[in-house]
């Protein structure tokens, strides 16, 4: 998370205000991360995430409009601030869904994919 935090405010120059509301958008992204499955049920589709250990539930957040595509000399100082949550988001889930997706298959023998199991859909 580091990296990809770097990569996106590297340039800015954000205010104190800015960047810890930057950086409180990122410890929810991270504190939003699946750990494992609630149940075995699969049409349940709740996930386990560091958030519950904190306050007992997900969390949630509203979703803005996109922003990725437009100029940052465009945009207010919020929406800039915004616009790194969504890049940094964009980067960091890529990364974090090639880690979940093991490619082992190759190397040792594995039982096809059967009705019941969970299955990573991208």
């Amino acid at each position: 998370m580091k990296f990809h935090l770097r990569r996106v405010a590297d340039n800015a120059k954000l205010t104190f205000e800015e960047f810890y509301t930057l950086l409180c958008q990122v410890e929810a992204v991270l504190k939003s991360r699946p750990i494992c499955r609630m149940n075995n049920n699969p049409d349940n589709l709740q996930v386990l995430t560091p958030g519950h250990f904190l306050i007992g539930t997900s969390l949630l957040a509203l979703h803005d409009r996109n922003l990725i595509d437009l100029p940052s000399n465009r945009l207010s100082r919020w929406s800039h601030v915004q616009q790194m949550v969504q890049q940094l988001w964009k980067c960091w889930s890529h990364d974090y869904l090639h880690q979940l997706q093991q490619r082992n298959k190759w190397k040792d023998i594995q039982p096809n994919v059967t009705i019941g199991d969970s299955v990573l859909v991208k």
